[in-house]
């Protein structure tokens, strides 16, 4: 069975400007998928591309079986929510509801209980009498929300709709807009910037970047398992360590060196290395997987860890969690009774640090386990 929207080597420039290269993407019928990345990486440009607000210079875009390639928006099956609300200031919020239902073709009996149910439907039963302007920014999306999802459209558009709004209510809106689009089971497109939003909210992360798709998978995967090192470094934190790859599959980390579990990549890259130099390499460890060496549970496995002395430099109160600021001390600083370069960042619960009574200028050792660490080429590191 086909997906529901098909995407096929998209292509978009804007004069000399490339803003989508050879897009391609299937959103299954139900899915609620975000599309995540930097300001300019081409996200909002194909979601107005799937609209009809922007032609594609080349490529296929299909929508239950139908291409809409060329068809302008006002012919395409879709409600949109823009960042602004976009609400006529001079109608109620009734009559925003009901202007398009009217244009449909609805009878005022129809109107009036579609209306109706949509007021209760988005918890504002009561307020279609009131404007625009007498209403909390979270309620007049909740209104835009609404008057898209009146016409019955098969897929939703949200172009970054919570951005606008303050951290509590857009906590609040994002939950009610996953609910709804669990109960309606409406096809779900979402643009935005904001990692956290697209981690809670997506069945489905489409990362983006310089026009291009870096990766797609659910939230789990995109940040356990990244594509790029883009992805690695624009979801969630990660430490990236400069490594020097050898023939023999070890490599050298801070002055030490250590024969890994490498992953398929990994052998790919060897077996197709021809020079006996050693390659660069970059290595990937997120701040919550590195672990403190703890003497008093020291049944610690060190032969599927890769482990360190660092120098704690600083500690940073996040509530729950500290953050803190390790430097490495690496085998050549050490024999010169100096400090290495490399700081990386640990992240572990508040009753471990206080367990451990770290404090700023301690030695300690850290380990970083093997299953947790990501592999990198150095070519596409960014």
């Amino acid at each position: 069975m086909s997906a529901y929207l098909n995407i096929h080597k998209l292509n978009k420039s804007f004069a000399n400007f490339k803003a989508l290269e050879d897009i391609s993407l299937n959103v299954e019928e139900g899915e609620f998928i975000c599309f995540l990345g930097p300001s300019g990486c081409g996200k909002t440009t194909l979601l107005r591309c799937i609209a009809g607000l922007e032609i594609a210079d080349q490529g296929v875009i299909t929508q239950a079986n139908t291409n809409i390639t060329r068809l302008p928006a006002s012919q395409r099956d879709f409600g949109i929510v823009f960042q602004s609300y976009a609400l006529f200031p001079n109608l109620t919020v009734a009559d925003n509801l009901a202007l398009a239902l009217k244009q449909q073709g609805h009878n005022r009996k129809e109107v009036h209980k579609k209306v109706n149910h949509w007021l209760s439907v988005i918890d504002l039963v009561g307020s279609g009498d009131k404007f625009p302007s007498q209403l909390s920014g979270g309620q007049q999306q909740r209104v835009a929300l609404a008057r898209a999802l009146a016409l019955s459209p098969g897929l939703l558009l949200l172009d970054e709709p919570l951005s606008a709004l303050d951290a509590k209510v857009r906590h609040h809106l994002r939950t009610e807009i996953c609910q709804l689009q669990k109960q309606l089971g409406i096809t779900t497109i979402m643009v935005t910037h904001d990692q956290e939003e697209a981690m809670v909210m997506a069945d489905k992360i489409v990362v983006m970047n310089h026009g291009k798709i870096e990766q797609v998978g659910t939230p789990s995967e995109i940040y356990l398992e990244p594509a790029s090192h883009f992805v690695a470094n624009f979801v969630g934190s990660m430490n990236f360590l400069p490594a020097q790859l050898g023939k023999d599959k070890t490599f050298k980390l801070a002055g030490q060196n250590f024969s890994p579990l490498w992953p398929e990549f990994i052998n790919d890259y060897i077996e197709n290395t021809k020079s006996d130099v050693q390659q660069s390499l970059i290595l990937g460890v997120r701040p919550e997987d590195i672990q403190f060496s703890n003497p008093e549970v020291e049944n610690q496995e060190v032969v599927s860890k890769v482990s360190f002395p660092i120098n704690i430099q600083s500690l940073t109160f996040q509530g729950a969690n500290i953050k803190v600021d390790c430097q490495l001390i690496s085998s050549e600083a050490a024999s010169r009774n100096t400090m290495g370069e490399q700081v990386i960042q640990v992240e572990i619960p508040l009753q471990e640090s206080l367990n451990l009574g770290l404090k700023i200028g301690d030695e300690k050792q850290v380990h970083f386990p093997h299953n947790k660490l990501h592999y990198f080429r150095t070519e596409i590191s960014q």
